[in-house]
């Protein structure tokens, strides 16, 4: 029987990203392997039962280990670091079952590349107990599919269970949707007036402005237009933006930081303040925007990825 998930405060949520999906690149699912492999604890883990979860087998463990329990068929990609994973999680304890966290879904950054590579060293050497619950979560994701069930067990030092005086733990994961690192969909042609924008074959945007005034005005055009969830004012939005000053100057550029937040409308980034004309274009959409910026206009190209 699956389980029914409720909201929890944002201190909550699960650090979850640098994943997406691998579909014709080197990664491919027949070459993915996940560097946590199944053990006696995670295989006998069950769902159902008083707490949520049975264990049928041992409830120790030495280091942290990995099950699939339940498979996908949704011939979804599989997930390799560079994206952004949306997931359900309950963490509980190995022994009574008692629940020790529970987070709702919603699409959520960012171990990068780099840290699911330092977790894995850890795991191998001496240090494994400095590695997280959250980055066991991550690192287990890796070569999941959406639609997948995935159980990850941990020592209780791992899990910072042990504070607590508990045992191991196990969370349960649902897999529930996969997006990539960058926009993908229709392409179309920008208005009079707008940048000329291109991309290379990471999706990294570059522009070439147009010979004219500054923009005085707010204007939004789509470039790419995706086929995922449209953006609303209450959505939590997750994308790239470059911004570049009228005079070529790049002003920001996450395609060199890192992915980011922009938030709601309500509660939007206050870095990013053109996060009330993404709303209504789909996840997977770049748009670009002409901000006049009090007098000191901008361009913004923004790719919307994940929508919460």
């Amino acid at each position: 029987m699956r389980r029914r998930f409720v909201p929890v405060a944002a201190a909550a949520t699960l650090v979850l990203a640098g994943l997406t999906g691998c579909a014709g690149s080197a990664g491919s699912a027949a070459a993915c392997v996940n560097p946590l492999q199944p053990g006696p604890l995670s295989d006998g883990v069950q769902l159902g039962g008083a707490t949520g979860i049975t264990v049928t087998g041992p409830t120790s463990v030495l280091n942290a280990q990995r099950s699939v329990l339940e498979k996908s068929d949704t011939g979804a990609d599989r997930i390799v670091p560079g994206g952004i994973v949306t997931a359900n999680v309950d963490i509980y304890d190995a022994v009574s079952g008692q629940l020790l966290d529970q987070r709702a879904a919603a699409p959520h950054l960012a171990l990068p590349e780099s840290m699911v590579g330092d977790v894995t060293a850890a795991l191998e050497g001496e240090q494994s107990d400095s590695v997280s619950i959250d980055a066991l979560i991550a690192t287990a994701l890796m070569c999941a599919t959406p639609g997948e069930t995935l159980v990850v067990a941990s020592t209780a030092a791992q899990s910072m269970a042990s504070q607590l005086g508990l045992n191991a733990a196990v969370a349960v994961i649902d897999v529930l949707d996969a997006a990539g690192p960058r926009a993908e969909g229709a392409t179309r042609g920008l208005p009079g007036g707008f940048p000329a924008v291109a991309t290379d074959e990471t999706g990294r945007p570059g522009i070439v402005l147009p010979p004219q005034a500054a923009p005085t005005t707010m204007q939004v055009a789509p470039r790419i237009v995706g086929t995922g969830n449209k953006v609303t004012a209450q959505s939590s939005v997750i994308g790239h933006a470059l911004t570049v000053s009228w005079n070529g100057e790049v002003v920001a550029n996450t395609w060199d930081s890192g992915m980011t937040a922009f938030g709601t409308e309500e509660s939007a980034n206050p870095s990013y303040t053109f996060r009330a004309q993404l709303t209504g274009y789909p996840a997977g959409s770049q748009v670009v925007i002409l901000d006049p910026n009090d007098g000191d206009p901008v361009v913004h190209v923004v790719d919307i990825l994940a929508v919460g």
